[in-house]
Parts: structure tokens; sequence; C-alpha cells
């Protein structure tokens, strides 16, 4: 479990964020957008879970543990793919706000 757990006041707290970029965290996505493509994303998340799930790391051991790995994969991807299609259409003038569904 990672530390940051073992500590409430950064429990939901942004930790790798500066005050600026708090203050304007579109930067952060567009820079994610402008250094890497979507596919490029979307590998390197894959990697990152295939060396978890194929390790030799106890914890993923668990079937639960691996299934909500899985989960957060997916999850994890979609919310990628939500940043993109947001800077793409910041960046095209088209800064439309989101229909919650």
């Amino acid at each position: 479990m990672s530390h940051y757990f073992n500590e409430r006041e950064l429990e939901d707290q942004p930790l790798h964020l500066t005050d600026e970029q708090i203050k304007s965290p579109y930067q952060v996505l567009e820079r994610l957008c402008a250094d890497f493509s979507l596919a490029e994303v979307r590998q390197n998340l894959f990697e990152s879970v295939k060396v978890c799930m194929t390790g030799e790391t106890d914890i993923f051991r668990n079937n639960n543990k691996r299934a909500q790995a899985f989960n957060w994969y997916i999850r994890a991807q979609a919310a990628l793919e939500a940043v993109f299609v947001m800077v793409k259409d910041r960046q095209s003038g088209n800064d439309r706000r989101f229909e919650v569904v």
C-alpha cells in the first residue's frame, strides 16, 4: 500500500502539481497531449499494467487484486482518452462544456 494512504492530509490532494498547475490544470493536460500521442499513452499504460500482472509482485497473485488492477486500467485509459478529447476541443477553440449523463 502506498505511504500516501497513511497520511490523511495527503490522501485527496494533488502531490505532483505546482501551485501554478493547480490554478491552471489545463496546462498539465495540454503538456501531456503535446509530449505524447494518445497511442503512446495507451501503450505506456498497458506496459505498466502488464508488468504488474505478469511480474513476481506478490500483491497481484491475488485474483481480486488483479481484477481491481485491470478495472483501474480500463478506467484510467478512458480518463486519459477524455483528457485528449478535452484538450483537442480547447485547442480548436471549441471549449465546450460537457454534458453530465
